[in-house]
């Protein structure tokens, strides 16, 4: 979108000063056909630069802000005419002939003080209203701004099936840009991250209920890196940052801006397994001690089954002893519950705080 507005501007630049300079050439003398043809093409090049300046710093105010400062100056405007309608009324005609001149910078003056007057009551009103209904700076309900690590997690797929999101999301279209040029990159790796991420944009997009909103960069310092320009578009608009890696952004983060991670939303919204439950797991490999198996919930959780060493590839029956939570993840350590699970002697069960540290590599 930014590259055909460019080439729009491009055109309407080239068009008023051919414009302006035919103009000069028909209705000027002939004796000064280079001298008047120089004057067109800069008066033409200058008024397209002022009209393009304009429509930038126009982009910078919110649509609603415009339309209530145009409806206060209409009204504005109308409330001027009748004042001066009602003016015309009371004074004489003789001496409104013999004042014409302060007559009309008068009525001048009245136009400018209620077209002010309008907008100003306007925009004041509107504000106010906003203030009765809560802190316009904290929403109660705010957008989630994606980030790129979680436009290329496919778990956004899900969570935005999931109708909890509509309405909410935001995606900076600096983010699509990089994504296209990571598509483009002669890294095999990240030429397939890159399509990725647009594959994911473009299913996000075809999302009927979604509303997906993709946001310009608009006064954003271009020099900034990726992750600030993030947090500063997040700032701007009053949005959280959805991210599927948190950690570097939450290093770096405003007030008022919060970063939250994919990973930590899917580890809190696994089922909880509390001390003393039967859970049946299936054994798939060894563990890092002596009689333990490792198996897998189906949501991905780990759970080490202290004497399920001897069921590799089989689904048995063990009760939880404790749930530990890590930086990658929960851990649910069990007994199994078979008689023949554990050796003659009796097995008794293993520290759960040193077998944290030996899986929190996995």
């Amino acid at each position: 979108m930014e590259r055909s507005l460019n080439y729009t501007r491009l055109f309407f630049l080239a068009f008023c000063t051919l414009f302006f300079t035919a103009y000069a050439l028909i209705h000027a003398p002939q004796e000064n056909t280079l001298f008047n043809a120089l004057i067109g093409t800069g008066g033409g090049f200058a008024f397209g630069c002022c009209v393009i300046g304009f429509d930038s710093l126009f982009r910078l105010l919110k649509l609603t802000t415009v339309n209530l400062a145009a409806l206060g100056l209409v009204l504005g405007l109308l409330s001027g005419y009748l004042m001066i309608q009602l003016l015309d009324l009371f004074i004489p005609g003789t001496l409104a002939a013999e004042h014409t001149a302060s007559l009309d910078a008068l009525k001048i003056c009245l136009y400018l003080l209620t077209a002010y007057l309008g907008m100003a009551a306007m925009l004041r009103s509107s504000f106010e209203r906003v203030s009765s209904h809560g802190q316009a700076q904290q929403p109660k309900t705010r957008s989630l701004l994606i980030d790129f690590s979680a436009l290329h997690d496919p778990r956004i797929l899900d969570l935005a099936m999931t109708g909890i999101v509509d309405t909410h999301l935001l995606l900076p279209r600096l983010v699509i840009q990089a994504c296209a040029e990571m598509g483009e990159s002669p890294d095999t790796a990240l030429k397939l991250k890159g399509k990725k991420c647009l594959e994911h944009f473009k299913k996000l997009e075809a999302l009927p209920q979604l509303d997906l909103r993709v946001i310009d960069d608009v006064g954003i310092d271009a020099t900034k890196e990726l992750s600030q320009k993030l947090l500063d578009l997040a700032r701007q608009h009053q949005a959280n940052v959805l991210t599927g890696e948190g950690s570097r952004l939450q290093q770096n983060q405003y007030e008022g801006v919060r970063t939250i991670a994919l990973n930590h939303l899917a580890t809190a919204l696994k089922p909880q397994a509390n001390s003393g439950e039967c859970l049946t797991v299936k054994i798939q490999r060894y563990g890092k001690e002596a009689h333990q198996g490792i198996g897998y919930l189906d949501d991905g959780t780990m759970v080490v089954i202290n004497g399920g060493a001897d069921y590799i590839g089989e689904a048995i029956k063990t009760q939880v002893l404790s749930v530990k939570h890590t930086s990658s993840g929960r851990i649910i350590f069990t007994n199994a519950l078979e008689e023949d699970s554990f050796p003659e002697g009796g097995h008794q069960p293993v520290n759960c705080e040193t077998s944290v540290r030996n899986y929190c590599a996995l």
